[in-house]
């Protein structure tokens, strides 16, 4: 998934050697990998700011396993906030999401 992530992503900064000292990963890629380390560290009100900021970015909504993995991923933080109607929501939506894929 972080391959699809940094290619769908990596278009929007311009071309630079890989000894560039500006060679960044995407904000949308960093985005990503913060807010699934915030989930692993179980620093769930983070990690759950994160994803939301992830699916409000304009980039979502071009690929729909991707959308769907973000969506999962929230539902993890949610349910651990005792948000489960929008965990349910979010599992519902990953579901829909991946069936396109």
């Amino acid at each position: 998934m972080f391959k699809k992530i940094f290619n769908l992503f990596s278009g929007q900064i311009k071309e630079v050697s890989k000894d560039s000292p500006h060679n960044k990963l995407p904000i949308e890629a960093q985005l990503y990998l913060t807010a699934i380390a915030n989930l692993q560290n179980h620093n769930y009100p983070t990690a759950l700011e994160l994803f939301n900021r992830i699916i409000a970015s304009d980039n979502y909504g071009i690929d729909a396993e991707q959308d769907a993995g973000f969506h999962y991923n929230r539902s993890i933080a949610k349910s651990n906030l005792n948000d489960f109607d929008g965990a349910f929501r979010d599992l519902h939506k990953s579901i829909s999401l991946f069936e396109l894929s």
